[in-house]
């Protein structure tokens, strides 16, 4: 209960900065939630969208920090193994700098929630960038099977 309401004071502390434009304070109280509650992958997970897209700051995109969203969903899915919205997230982020990485964690996504969308297309991509375009393909056939809509 204390560790649930220490995340939710840290949590609302960065709600409070964004609705007031602080950058700065936005991603100190996401890092404060995200070092009071390590058992808990929420705030890693937010810390790491705004690392990657800046958001909710879009107006200036410049604020974004690939490198660092890489680095704290790395240590996150060491600590939460379990965590297909970490490894789902952390495929897309190494795409272009480490598709091997990238293709291990999609596959990891897969086996955690073989039903969630594009995670056979992000495996696919990751293949193919790894120069594996037979892998590339079965991966794509996956994801035309579970959403022909695609």
């Amino acid at each position: 209960l204390v560790s649930d309401q220490r995340l939710r004071m840290r949590l609302d502390g960065a709600l409070s900065a964004a609705e007031a434009g602080d950058r700065n304070g936005y991603r100190a109280a996401l890092q404060s939630a995200a070092e009071a509650c390590p058992g808990v992958p929420y705030p890693s997970q937010l810390l790491a969208a705004h690392l990657a897209t800046g958001h909710p700051f879009p107006s200036d995109p410049g604020l974004a920090d690939p490198a660092g969203a890489i680095r704290v969903l790395s240590a996150s899915a060491q600590a939460f193994p379990d965590s297909e919205y970490t490894a789902y997230n952390l495929g897309w982020l190494l795409l272009d700098s480490n598709p091997q990485g990238a293709a291990r964690q999609f596959e990891t996504a897969a086996r955690l929630a073989p039903r969630r969308g594009l995670v056979y297309f992000g495996l696919g991509a990751a293949r193919a960038a790894a120069g594996d375009p037979e892998g590339a393909r079965r991966a794509w056939a996956a994801e035309a099977l579970a959403d022909p809509a695609q």
